[in-house]
């Protein structure tokens, strides 16, 4: 038996509204491009954020129903803001500078911050660091070993 997997913006859970891709894209822009929320990090504007994108979120799962060829730019939409509430997610998560990661509210690097960080969910998300990860461990030659299995619900 063939189940389809995904939700957000094909089967809203509440009434469905009209959907607009182009403003919910530049929603997800306002958050994740100008230079003093992604160069220069700091919780209070990350914590917003994330209030912005979750609630994009919501909405999409809420509200938004694509069919036909128009479902290809509304999973993309949908793809998209999940991808940016990780992102934020992480970077909320990682209260340290280190490399490209700069948070303003925390310019030091943490003791055991050098770590993979693993995030996920799509209506609840989450994030832990990597409980197999040792110090020997190079992440850059990672071939997925630690990845949680996704959750046997399917939210999007």
């Amino acid at each position: 038996m063939v189940r389809a997997a995904g939700t957000v913006a094909l089967r809203p859970t509440a009434s469905v509204q009209s959907g607009d891709d182009a403003a919910a894209i530049s929603t997800v822009q306002a958050q994740m491009l100008p230079y003093d929320k992604v160069l220069w990090r700091q919780r209070l504007s990350l914590e917003a954020s994330q209030r912005a994108l979750d609630a994009l979120w919501r909405t999409l799962a809420a509200h938004r129903r694509a069919e036909g060829l128009e479902q290809v730019g509304a999973r993309e939409t949908a793809a998209l803001t999940a991808t940016a509430r990780w992102c934020t997610a992480a970077a909320l998560a990682r209260t340290e500078s280190r490399g490209m990661h700069i948070r303003s509210d925390a310019p030091g690097l943490a003791l055991d911050g050098a770590r993979r960080l693993l995030v996920g969910g799509l209506d609840h998300l989450w994030t832990r660091y990597d409980k197999r990860q040792d110090s020997r461990h190079d992440t850059r030659r990672d071939s997925g070993a630690g990845v949680p299995e996704a959750p046997s619900h399917s939210a999007a």
